[in-house]
């Protein structure tokens, strides 16, 4: 335990003075939480990296998500996994920065290998995340929802946001679970479309531009619906030509 209190991995990528855990935050908080906060250090590894691979991850979940509904699962489930295990590592541990990054990385990548052999497990979790990351991007686009009087908060969220995630995760994760392509193509499009828009606002934070929370809530469903479309129209195009091959 004491050696991981003391691991150090990415000395040589950053700068001395600042830990990698320190941009990783600043990154998070920029995506994630959609704070407009200006990349104020000329140098940032993270912030561009994150954004720029949750959007070329973004395009095939969208567009061609019921193919790979399992690798849509076992990255999303990662990358949650990774951000509330290093969220929580980081506000209850006496680790390092480093170590904190190495135990997130690695039971995420558990999961995630976990969650591609399962198919019922993935259906669950496609429609768990897609669901969830919808309510959440609700609350991020409109952040006044978290500050309603008289409503205690947990880690900076309101109870009314914490409850809404819990009925969005079981009610998405049973409905895609029993009933299958439509629903997953609904999942795997709401799952692409969260970061699609989450990694584009991370983008046009590294530039300090100032846009509303609104213009990237209506960006997600925009493309969501895009993608509903095109997966819906691939799969009616693929049994019109197979219905034809059979009667041939």
């Amino acid at each position: 335990m004491e050696s991981l209190k003391n691991l150090t991995l990415f000395d040589d990528i950053f700068d001395g003075n600042t830990t990698a855990c320190f941009y990783i935050d600043e990154s998070l908080d920029a995506i994630m939480e959609m704070r407009n906060i200006t990349m104020h250090h000329v140098r940032n590894p993270t912030g561009i990296t994150i954004s720029s691979i949750m959007i070329a991850l973004a395009l095939p979940f969208i567009f061609f998500g019921q193919r790979i509904f399992r690798f849509v699962a076992a990255i999303s489930i990662a990358t949650w996994v990774f951000y509330g295990c290093y969220r929580l590592l980081e506000n209850s541990s006496n680790l390092s920065c480093d170590a904190q990054i190495a135990v997130s990385s690695v039971l995420a990548l558990i999961i995630a290998i976990t969650t591609g052999c399962l198919i019922k497990m993935a259906l669950f979790i496609i429609g768990a995340l897609a669901f969830a990351s919808l309510t959440h991007l609700v609350f991020a686009g409109f952040p006044e929802l978290n500050e309603i009087e008289d409503v205690p908060t947990i880690m900076n969220k309101s109870l009314i946001y914490w409850g809404s995630m819990l009925v969005s995760i079981l009610f998405g994760g049973f409905l895609v679970k029993y009933n299958d392509k439509p629903f997953v193509e609904i999942a795997t499009s709401a799952v692409g479309s969260f970061a699609f828009t989450y990694g584009l606002h991370g983008l046009t934070e590294l530039t300090d531009a100032d846009i509303n929370h609104w213009v990237f809530f209506g960006t997600g469903v925009v493309v969501c619906l895009a993608g509903i479309y095109v997966q819906r129209r691939f799969r009616l195009k693929k049994k019109k030509d197979k219905k034809k091959k059979d009667e041939k």
